[in-house]
């Protein structure tokens, strides 16, 4: 039976394995974001720009880089024993993971990366006769930003209970090679489309409509695609729990 007190005694013993080491991969990130908010010049200026114009970049990066690490018990045999002994049913262990690279992850960057920028500009207006205004994500545009990050997330997160050895790197030539091959394969498509409706026009005056079932043609590809983007994430985080319920050490 799932256990509320068991998830939060997994999701701490995960936190005691990886904070030390996300932490420095998360001052690294910060680093680099505190250099966004300046322009060097021959005298250092505070930017113009939004420094979290590349805030969901480097989210991405983090929650990849999370999804990877945090199954690395699973490597090595002994740890993977006693990974699998500890006290806590697969679906338990499963959604701390999840929770650690998505939620908890999301939260502890916006919430870090905002109080260092608040900082930064705080101090800039301390020194610097010109008000320089708070900045924040676009949040327009932060869902399908979240989408992607939670996509590219999935799919890692996958990749680390799915390959022992190598994940990032197998999961990352898995994803290159179904990109390359998904291309050629639409790059077929549209030119035999193309060439039809080429033919078409050849002996038929009515290009209006042939160009508006192309164009609904694509529309429906697009619209086909986007369902499927929502559902690999799901699809992925499913076969993680099923790998974890199945795996031997």
């Amino acid at each position: 039976m799932f256990s509320f007190k068991r998830l939060n005694t997994q999701f701490n013993i995960l936190l005691g394995q990886h904070a030390a080491r996300h932490s420095v991969a998360l001052a690294a990130l910060l680093v680099y974001f505190i250099f966004t908010h300046f322009t060097f010049t021959p005298s250092l200026v505070l930017s113009d720009n939004n420094p979290f114009d590349n805030f969901f970049n480097l989210l991405a990066l983090a929650a990849i880089g999370f999804s990877i690490d945090i199954f690395r018990t699973l490597r090595s045999r002994t740890a993977g024993i006693y990974y699998q002994m500890i006290p806590a049913t697969v679906t338990e262990k499963w959604l701390a993971a999840l929770l650690y690279t998505t939620l908890f992850t999301v939260v502890v960057f916006f919430v870090t990366f905002w109080l260092v920028h608040a900082f930064v500009i705080t101090g800039a207006n301390i020194v610097d006769p010109i008000n320089h205004a708070y900045q924040f994500p676009e949040w327009s545009n932060a869902w399908n930003e979240c989408k992607v990050v939670l996509f590219l997330q999935s799919i890692f997160f996958f990749g680390a209970v799915l390959f022992r050895k190598n994940p990032f790197l197998k999961t990352a030539l898995i994803m290159l090679g179904t990109m390359v091959l998904f291309s050629i394969i639409m790059g077929l498509i549209i030119k035999h489309q193309i060439d039809v409706e080429s033919v078409s026009f050849s002996f038929d005056s009515n290009k209006g409509i042939q160009g508006l079932e192309l164009l609904e043609q694509f529309e429906t590809l697009v619209k086909t695609l986007s369902v499927l983007s929502w559902i690999l994430p799901f699809a992925c985080w499913a076969g993680s729990w099923y790998r974890l319920k199945t795996i031997q050490h």
